[in-house]
C-alpha cells in the first residue's frame, strides 16, 4: 500500500514542477528573428513567439522626449485569416505604448505606474502575465496588409518592449495564456516514472 501511495506522490510532484514553469514563462521560445533593424519596415512573423532579446523583432525601442516613437518598424505581416497582435513592457513598469495601423491608432496598453522594479524583469511572456506592466493585445482582420507603429505615450524616455502577433482571433481571457511544451513533457515524463514504479513493486 505504502508503495503506491509513493507512486501517486512522485507523478503529483512531477506535474506540479510543469505547471510552475509554465507559469513562470518557460514557455519553448522560438527562433531569434534574423532582421534587427534602426528603422525603416519589419516583418514580423506570424505565430513566432516573443522572449527576452535584444533581437528586432520581437524586441523595439525607443529613446527620447515622450511621447516617442519607436525607433524600430513599422513591423508588417498579412494573414488571410484574424491574427491576433501582442505588445507588452519589460524590465521597469510604466511604460504605456499607443499601437497603429496603417497610420489609424487601434488601441493603447493599459497604464500601470512608473517605477524602478529590483531586479528588472526582461522575459516578456512573464511581464504580459504580470499585472504591474502595461500590456495589450488586439484582433487583426485577415485579407489585409497590416503596418504596426508604436509610440510610447507614458513612463520612461528610453526602454524595451515587445511584439509579436499569433494566428486566429484573440482569446476572450482577461491574461491570455501562451502554449508551452514543458507541462505536456512533464506529464508524460510522470507517466512513464509511474509505469517503471509500478514494475518494480511486482
Amino acid at each position: 500500500m505504502k508503495k503506491w501511495i509513493v507512486c501517486v506522490l512522485f507523478v503529483l510532484v512531477i506535474l506540479m514542477i510543469g505547471t510552475v514553469s509554465a507559469e513562470n514563462g518557460m514557455a519553448v521560445a522560438a527562433p531569434k528573428a534574423a532582421l534587427e533593424t534602426l528603422s525603416g519596415p519589419v516583418v514580423l512573423p506570424i505565430g513566432s513567439m516573443w522572449y527576452e532579446t535584444s533581437s528586432v523583432p520581437p524586441a523595439f525601442f525607443w529613446g527620447g522626449a515622450l511621447p516617442a516613437p519607436s525607433s524600430d518598424g513599422p513591423f508588417t505581416f498579412y494573414s488571410r485569416e484574424d491574427t491576433c497582435l501582442y505588445v507588452t513592457d519589460a524590465y521597469d513598469p510604466g511604460d504605456v505604448f499607443e499601437v497603429a495601423d496603417n497610420e489609424a491608432v487601434i488601441g493603447t496598453t493599459n497604464p500601470v505606474p512608473a517605477y524602478n522594479l529590483v531586479p528588472e524583469i526582461g522575459d516578456p511572456v512573464v511581464t504580459f502575465a504580470d499585472e504591474r506592466f502595461s500590456k495589450g493585445w488586439w484582433t487583426m482582420a485577415g485579407g489585409q496588409e497590416h503596418s504596426i507603429t508604436l509610440t510610447t505615450v507614458a513612463g520612461f524616455p528610453a526602454g524595451r518592449g515587445y511584439i509579436m502577433v499569433q494566428p486566429g482571433a484573440c482569446p476572450t481571457s482577461s491574461v491570455p495564456e501562451f502554449p508551452s511544451a514543458i507541462l505536456p513533457v512533464t506529464m508524460i515524463a510522470g507517466l512513464i516514472g509511474l509505469v517503471f514504479l509500478i514494475k518494480r513493486t511486482r
